[in-house]
């Protein structure tokens, strides 16, 4: 018996297959059976201490620009966490073609499909940049039924970035680096506007804590492009003797809060700083 193997380039994704198998009589040469099979293609989730070894690692760069050396990490928790925390996969239920990732617990299992949110965010990371609606069917409905789901966009997730995690958290690196040179951009545009205006003298420069609550928030997104985000700009930022002193303030305007069961008063970054403190095991 001879065995055949498909060459894939070196790329194996998951998802629908379809294999068109034609048997030969060796003799005429003749077709003798035709068969199309089709299967499906899942994935397996990586050990939690692989996830956190590339993780630590790719967390270097923020790490020394004064970040916690949990930085990186706090924030795949904190977007894995409702499907199982550093979870790249969940699983894909034959039955119902669905599997709803925030009631349903059959989830939480180490096969099956990329871990998809309701506002179509992808894997680990959660990647979403440049997605023009997701997948359809709504939350976490398998990609496995649809065959034609992953049409290349501009700055859409490739399927590498949705089926490989070691891709999907070297995009969300990527994303927290563009984040964080948004950050540097905004002081920057604070700094120039105040000289241009001879208020030079007033220039605060944010904390280590400030500028990395900003770049956490910016992951999660912000109200106002271009602009601050956990943490402001304020002419008027303590007052002393009735007298205001320039400085940083929390925006008056963050987004919705995201995780209540936690404290409900806490907004994106807030999550992420605690998950960040309240590991030390994670990056050493």
């Amino acid at each position: 018996m001879e065995i055949w193997q498909a060459d894939t380039g070196g790329k194996v994704y998951g998802g629908n297959a379809d294999a068109k198998i034609t048997l030969y009589d060796k003799s005429t040469d003749l077709p003798v059976s035709n068969d199309d099979v089709k299967y499906q293609i899942i994935a397996t989730n990586p050990s939690t201490q692989d996830v956190l070894n590339a993780l630590c690692y790719l967390n270097q760069p923020f790490a020394g620009a004064g970040f916690t050396t949990n930085f990186l990490p706090a924030v795949a928790y904190q977007e894995s966490g409702l499907n199982g925390r550093f979870r790249q996969f969940i699983r894909y239920d034959p039955v119902s073609d669905t599997c709803n990732s925030r009631t349903t617990s059959t989830c939480l299992p180490a096969t099956g499909v990329p871990v998809q949110s309701f506002d179509n965010g992808y894997g680990i990371m959660q990647i979403t940049k440049g997605i023009p609606g997701g997948l359809t069917g709504g939350a976490c409905q398998s990609p496995l039924s649809q065959p034609t789901l992953y049409i290349p966009t501009t700055n859409t997730p490739t399927q590498n970035m949705i089926w490989n995690w070691v891709a999907n958290i070297n995009a969300g690196a990527a994303v927290m680096l563009d984040k964080y040179k948004e950050e540097i951009a905004y002081e920057n545009k604070v700094f120039n506007d105040l000289n241009r205006n001879n208020l030079g003298y007033l220039w605060v420069s944010p904390t280590t804590e400030q500028r990395q609550m900003n770049v956490w928030q910016r992951y999660n997104g912000c109200l106002t492009k271009g602009r601050g985000c956990y943490y402001v700009w304020s002419l008027c930022a303590t007052k002393v003797n009735e007298v205001c002193r320039a400085g940083w303030v929390k925006n008056p305007a963050l987004p919705t809060r995201k995780c209540p069961a936690l404290n409900p008063s806490y907004f994106y970054a807030d999550c992420v700083n605690y998950w960040a403190h309240n590991n030390p095991q994670w990056c050493k």
